[in-house]
């Protein structure tokens, strides 16, 4: 996958598929065929002041409009996320995090309450899976003493092959971004 920002602000994301015939009526060229990435993202939580996760969801509804389940509000939940997880190629959670060491105390906010690392850890992720932590701490290296007890890590532990999340607090209009 190629993940990149345009200049114009757009999200780009491809996943490619190639394939090689060599058979019968076949010229054995090299044909191609663009995938659309099955993508869930998580925003606009019931109960978290953050008004530029809409605009960040919208923009992924601009950029996967035949791929994107979008689940904000009071469906953004634990049981919906884990109904979608499985399909998805990318996910994308767009809402408050927070980072302790303490066993428990990193969590992700959803409608219905808090993700915990130890959730995450239980969660059942499409092998192969990016996932996108638009929250705050969700990867501070600091918190990592013994093992994976970051937001960021728990998601690499449950199966996920990549994770972008940050390392500092981030302001709810520079997450978006």
């Amino acid at each position: 996958w190629d993940l990149l920002q345009a200049e114009s602000g757009a999200l780009l994301v491809s996943q490619f598929s190639w394939s090689l015939w060599a058979g019968e009526g076949s010229s054995g060229k090299l044909a191609y065929q663009a995938i659309q990435p099955q993508v869930v993202a998580l925003g606009d939580v019931d109960g978290a002041d953050l008004p530029a996760t809409r605009r960040e969801l919208g923009e992924l509804e601009k950029a996967f409009p035949q791929s994107l389940q979008t689940l904000r509000g009071s469906r953004a939940t634990l049981e919906q996320l884990k109904i979608l997880l499985p399909t998805a190629d990318i996910v994308h959670l767009a809402t408050h995090g927070h980072a302790d060491a303490r066993p428990g105390q990193s969590w992700i906010q959803l409608s219905d309450g808090r993700l915990t690392v130890e959730q995450i850890y239980g969660l059942h992720l499409r092998p192969g899976a990016l996932v996108v932590l638009s929250c705050c701490e969700s990867a501070d290296p600091e918190q990592q003493e013994r093992g994976p007890v970051t937001l960021g890590a728990a998601f690499l532990a449950a199966g996920a092959s990549q994770a972008v999340a940050s390392l500092t607090p981030v302001a709810d209009e520079e997450t978006a971004t």
